[in-house]
């Protein structure tokens, strides 16, 4: 995904940036309020639509160059109209004539149009000529569709030629919240372009500061309480979680263990791809650690000797850095090194059925000592249960493999620490 650089502050990258709306019936209030927010947002969001003269093309445009005049960094201008939430009753016609306005005004940096507009492609146009931005915008405060219809939408908003993409739906249960993280969770790994998605609301809340997890690059938040949509939180809380979230992000390791065959190697390198992070696979460190492939370290000094290599590069971990970790299938049990994982990350066993096992291993039995003479799905079964309450008792989570493809399973672990990470 391209990221979108206004003046100072470049969108989509890094913690998403803070908008904050201002908003008055009247020009002296809307600029008390800019010089509030100056300092505690990325940028300024203009809602003319608020204003009781908006439909005052000049006197308008002469407001929005005196709010420049207050606010350095990127101003957004939006003209919410009633059919999306906002104040605007105005035609359609007078709607796209205001914002033709805003985008020739040198005090404008960012344009938002609806998406619903019969003129959003003519606007989009008319925009991009003035040197300005686009932000095309979806709000839907009767309901949430689901996460592939939430997609379809933010992606005919990308082909339409929007240089932001915007969705904000009310949930009506905590569904309609995971719908909105899911979609978001796969805008991650196929737009283009910058893009947010907002569940409003109380129940909503985690979206407006959960964002970088979910690959959102913008959310909106308020000062002294008076926000623009419901669920709004206070601009320097909003920073501080943001921050928080932030440094786990940066510091996250995963841990996958469970049986040899359950797919740990390749998935471990989908997964590290999606999070941005190192891959550790534990039998190749230890391999290089020893100056020796792991079938010789059984051979010439025992599985004990083994396990002690793992729990030394185990230990030898840092703190700090994202990175996955491919364990060996008897990594967790010894209950140090467990101690050891759960320091540092959070742990996923994957499963799989013995038939399945011996399937994925059959033509590697060189390369599994454990397996010598017992490469048959009876005894990969009697191993694999005498492992099975180590590996569940280590587990945060368990998934099972046996029909999932190797991006599923990733997915499924990176939407449980995007999760874990906006939560917790």
């Amino acid at each position: 995904m391209k990221t979108l650089k206004i003046r100072n502050v470049e969108i989509g990258s890094g913690i998403p940036k803070i908008a904050v709306p201002i908003e008055a019936v009247d020009e002296a209030g809307a600029l008390l309020k800019a010089k509030k927010a100056s300092g505690k947002c990325d940028l300024l969001e203009i809602r003319a639509d608020a204003l009781k003269d908006c439909e005052n093309i000049p006197n308008l445009m002469s407001f929005v160059k005196n709010v420049r005049d207050i606010f350095q960094g990127p101003v957004l201008f939006t003209l919410r109209s009633s059919r999306e939430g906002g104040k605007y009753k105005g035609s359609r016609e007078k709607y796209a004539e205001i914002l033709e306005a805003a985008a020739i005004s040198p005090a404008i940096d960012l344009v938002d149009i609806e998406y619903s507009s019969p003129f959003a492609g003519k606007l989009l146009k008319k925009v991009h000529e003035g040197g300005k931005a686009a932000l095309l915008s979806h709000h839907d405060f009767n309901g949430t569709p689901g996460a592939d219809a939430i997609e379809r939408q933010l992606s005919g908003m990308e082909l339409l030629g929007a240089d932001i993409v915007k969705a904000a739906y009310m949930p009506l249960k905590s569904e309609d919240v995971c719908n909105v993280l899911k979609a978001s969770h796969k805008m991650k790994e196929t737009s283009a372009v910058p893009y947010f998605i907002i569940s409003m609301g109380e129940t909503g809340i985690m979206t407006r500061f959960g964002g970088e997890a979910f690959g959102s690059c913008m959310t909106f938040g308020c000062i002294d309480g008076e926000g623009s949509a419901p669920g709004q939180i206070e601009a320097d809380i909003l920073k501080k979680k943001m921050s928080e979230i932030h440094e786990r992000i940066a510091n996250t390791t995963v841990f996958l263990i469970g049986f040899m065959g359950t797919g740990k190697s390749s998935v471990a390198s989908c997964l590290g791809r999606m999070l941005d992070a190192d891959i550790f696979e534990m039998d190749r460190v230890i391999e290089e650690h020893a100056g020796m492939p792991i079938r010789e370290i059984f051979s010439l000094y025992g599985e004990e000797y083994f396990r002690n290599l793992e729990t030394e590069v185990l230990r030898g971990m840092k703190i700090s850095g994202r990175r996955v970790v491919s364990c060996g299938g008897g990594t967790v049990l010894r209950s140090e090194n467990t101690d050891v994982m759960h320091r540092l990350g959070k742990i996923y066993l994957l499963t799989a059925k013995p038939e399945t096992i011996l399937k994925r291993i059959e033509h590697e039995a060189s390369n599994r000592p454990l397996l010598k003479g017992k490469l048959n799905a009876d005894d990969i079964r009697k191993m694999s249960d005498q492992r099975r309450s180590a590996y569940e008792a280590a587990a945060g989570m368990i998934i099972p493999t046996d029909e999932k493809t190797i991006l599923e399973t990733a997915e499924e672990i990176n939407f449980d620490i995007a999760t874990g990470q906006v939560l917790y």
